[in-house]
């Protein structure tokens, strides 16, 4: 009865299989498993999902060699040694560490006590990147990401996806990939991991969407602090700086304050000097400590992340989402109602003010969705002049023939700001709807070849030497703090806003930045149009102000 209860332990409970059975390598040498910490909060994702019933899925965004790839490897293990008829498939982003990932499988099985060793053709330890256990009729398979079709024609029960965030089709791979997997069988399992690549991306959007909720993935991050063996011995002379007290008390992890102890304030600083070349942004990029570190010091994003976040910790919640209508009454006067609707394209954080001046900019789209591509939107941004506060945001797809009205229905609404319009291609015939209707419009004047004759040109057109202006402008305001940015998705625009490879700048592959154009947009027209007044009248309204009928 005992044996038999034995048995059951080592094919349900992954721990106990892993430690009492499985050896594993460092310091040249061979020993006996104990779970370090990052592994017991993986396992315990796992065990959490399996006894809630569900088949396994976990997203891991990560600090680097956290034994990560050991414990995933060990579980599939345990799987396909103690099941028939199962396929566990492990990819790896290449070839080199697919080989790594390999022979901690082989040492799995060759530690493994001949009782307890399940058979394999030919009884030797297999040199390539799979192992069949020919009883068992299971096997493991070890690939790379380099093909795209990698596990699409197979019935895959387990999976573990390796450093995903710097695959270069991970979309397009993990679509065919994730079709192989039942939902149904509870006892299947996929794991994506990975030490973060930037802002944007697969692995991003998945790690946001398992944080949402919007998915059925378990994230589980794991920051450098957790490490037992990420510390070493204090100096005599050690003296924490300013910084380091600041960093001290900075982080939450599990529901907790962490508080980092001296030691491990002294390996953080020996390895930026020693292993990250003395870049401190290096560092959290390989060894962060929140998730959003993990992905704010990765990459090269254009703008300052930290200036960004202390932005988001100020910015204000909406008091408003809709869409606005105009009447126009006797006398020329103009009647702006605003009809709530959860799905509306306005958004507004502060109604207009008394005497305040503002600016305001668009971005503008085709207005159409198209199914085979995810086409661009329109925006607008609305700042008021002597706050440089976003008060209002407006983002949807409509065709460019309406949205002339919804940017003068705006304007008016906002005590006549002054506007621009990016004017490139399907933008002309919105500046040129306006010239008609709306008096205060951006006019950039047009020198001929001798500097005599002038031309007067409605619009904002962008070129590869205004482009770099607007977004420094916008660079700037975020730098020192002069700018309150309230829409919490024009944040994120400017999080992932990036400088490629090349030298140009722009949103990540597959993502947007119309939200960040509108707004780098406003910024210079305030630049272009803002005299600040003598009078300080000017006074905040009441945000607790909930009606919705407003007359300019």
């Amino acid at each position: 009865m005992e044996l038999k209860e034995t048995v059951e332990r080592l094919k349900s409970d992954s721990k106990y299989f892993c430690e009492t059975l499985l050896k594993i390598v460092y310091d040249g040498s061979v020993h006996d498993w104990k779970f370090l910490p990052s592994q017991e909060y993986i396992n315990r994702a796992k065990e959490k999902q399996e006894k809630a019933g569900k088949p396994v899925r976990l997203i891991i965004p990560k600090s680097r060699r956290e034994g990560v790839s050991t414990y995933i490897e060990g579980v599939m293990f345990q799987k396909v040694t103690t099941r028939s008829h199962r396929l566990g498939m492990i990819i790896s982003h290449e070839q080199e560490s697919a080989e790594e990932i390999a022979e901690i499988t082989r040492r799995f099985w060759e530690f493994l006590p001949p009782d307890k060793r399940p058979s394999i053709p030919g009884a030797k330890l297999p040199s390539g990147k799979s192992m069949l256990f020919d009883k068992l009729k299971s096997k493991l398979l070890i690939e790379t990401a380099m093909d795209l079709n990698t596990g699409r024609s197979m019935a895959i029960d387990y999976v573990h996806v390796s450093e995903i965030a710097f695959w270069r089709n991970a979309e397009t791979l993990m679509l065919g990939l994730l079709q192989c997997i039942s939902d149904k069988d509870l006892d299947t399992i996929i794991v994506i991991e990975s030490t973060a690549n930037g802002v944007g991306g697969y692995f991003y959007d998945m790690v946001y969407a398992a944080i949402a909720g919007e998915n059925d993935y378990e994230m589980v991050f794991l920051p450098w602090f957790i490490d037992p063996r990420y510390q070493m011995p204090i100096d005599v002379n050690f003296k924490a700086t300013e910084e380091e007290e600041h960093l001290r008390n900075l982080y939450v992890f599990d529901g907790k304050k962490i508080t980092l102890t001296n030691e491990q304030l002294m390996w953080r600083r020996h390895t930026i000097k020693n292993k990250c070349n003395g870049d401190k942004i290096k560092f959290r990029q390989e060894y962060p400590g929140s998730i959003d570190e993990a992905f704010i010091y990765s990459g090269r994003t254009r703008f300052n992340q930290e200036s960004l976040a202390e932005i988001q910790s100020k910015a204000r919640k909406e008091i408003f989402r809709g869409f606005i209508h105009e009447e126009m009454l006797l006398g020329g006067k103009r009647k702006h109602t605003l009809e709530a609707n959860e799905r509306g394209y306005l958004t507004i954080y502060e109604r207009p003010v008394h005497r305040a001046q503002y600016v305001l900019f668009a971005d503008v789209s085709e207005g159409i969705e198209v199914k085979e591509r995810d086409t661009d939107y329109s925006a607008i941004d609305v700042l008021r002049c002597d706050t440089l506060e976003q008060v209002a945001h407006w983002h949807g797809r409509i065709g460019p023939e309406l949205l002339d009205n919804e940017i003068t229905k705006l304007a008016w609404y906002y005590n006549e700001a002054f506007v621009g319009v990016e004017k490139n291609n399907i933008g002309y015939g919105v500046v040129a709807a306006l010239k008609d209707t709306y008096g205060r419009l951006y006019i950039n004047l047009v020198h001929d070849k001798n500097g005599k004759e002038i031309t007067k040109e409605f619009g904002w057109r962008t070129t590869v030497k205004t482009k770099p202006l607007m977004i420094n402008g916008l660079a700037e305001a975020i730098n020192d703090g002069s700018i309150l940015i309230n829409n919490l998705a024009s944040i994120e625009e400017c999080r992932r806003y990036t400088i490629h490879p090349d030298g140009s700048l722009g949103a990540p592959s597959g993502q947007h930045d119309d939200r960040c154009i509108s707004l780098s947009g406003a910024v210079q027209m305030y630049l272009h149009s803002y005299h600040a007044p003598e009078s300080k009248d000017i006074e905040r309204p009441d945000e607790d102000d909930d009606e919705e009928d407003e007359e300019n």
